[in-house]
């Protein structure tokens, strides 16, 4: 995989700099680095509302800019404040905040295959000190400069295959999600307490499964009912209902998680 690095750490500057103009003394908060990559620890066999069990073969997605999240307000006048987007909050569940500060960020570009990547390291990020409980990340579009030599994932945001069986019949399928303008999924997983002492490494996933609540990524999808190309292999592309039901779950926090090891 070859990564596309765009490095912007102006937001996170800004955050210092209300942190100093609080602080009594003018002291900036403690920032604290870690390894960030990511790996297909998320991605299992799953069955859906329809009873197909579907087994996932290629998990390709270009996304940018990691954000980390502490719940409540720290300085509302200069930290980017996520209750601004219209998502609902998602209390219920540890880790998984989508009202929060942006207090720890991961600036840049890739595209990264959960499946069957090699080198799965998006970079280092830098936190704030605090209690974080939720993480954020924008979707982008796959280029050829970024990508696996004639990926085809080169011109969508997602490419995704793999089989679904009903116990009947199986059905080989692949989906290529495009996603338009500035998409941006809020409120994913990620509970970490962040110190000057605290070490550990983050990992991004992607699941099939949303461990709360048990959800699939492919609920509602018929893949019986797909178009068929001329090799069989049953479609999902933009137009399609089944496209814009799979892109819509594919933004939703359910289906993501920074796990910190």
């Amino acid at each position: 995989m070859i990564r596309k690095t765009i490095v912007s750490f102006i937001a996170l500057n800004a955050i210092l700099f209300g942190f100093a103009v609080c602080s009594p003394s003018g002291d900036e908060p403690v920032q604290v680095e870690f390894p960030v990559t990511a790996d297909g620890g998320g991605i299992a066999v799953c069955t859906t509302a329809l009873r197909w069990e579907v087994t996932v073969t290629d998990f390709v997605v270009a996304i940018k800019n990691l954000e980390f999240t502490i719940e409540g307000e720290t300085h509302a006048s200069l930290l980017r404040r996520i209750s601004d987007v219209i998502v609902p909050s998602a209390l219920a569940h540890p880790g998984h905040y989508a009202g929060g500060d942006v207090t720890g960020e991961l600036a840049g570009e890739w595209v990264i295959d959960f499946v069957n990547g090699t080198t799965l390291v998006p970079g280092t990020a830098v936190l704030l000190e605090g209690d974080y409980n939720g993480m954020n990340l924008w979707f982008a579009t796959a280029t050829a400069a970024g990508s696996p030599a004639d990926h085809p994932v080169i011109g969508h945001t997602a490419y995704i295959a793999g089989t679904a069986t009903d116990g009947t019949s199986t059905v080989p399928f692949e989906a290529f999600i495009d996603m338009e303008g500035e998409v941006r999924m809020v409120g994913g997983v990620f509970e970490l307490v962040v110190d000057e002492d605290t070490e550990a490494s983050l990992v991004l996933q992607v699941q099939t499964i949303d461990p709360f609540e048990n959800d699939t990524l492919f609920e509602d999808i018929d893949f019986a009912a797909l178009p068929v190309n001329g090799d069989g292999v049953a479609q999902m592309a933009a137009g399609d209902a089944a496209h814009n039901i799979l892109m819509r779950t594919l933004v939703r926090h359910d289906h993501w998680a920074v796990v910190a090891l």
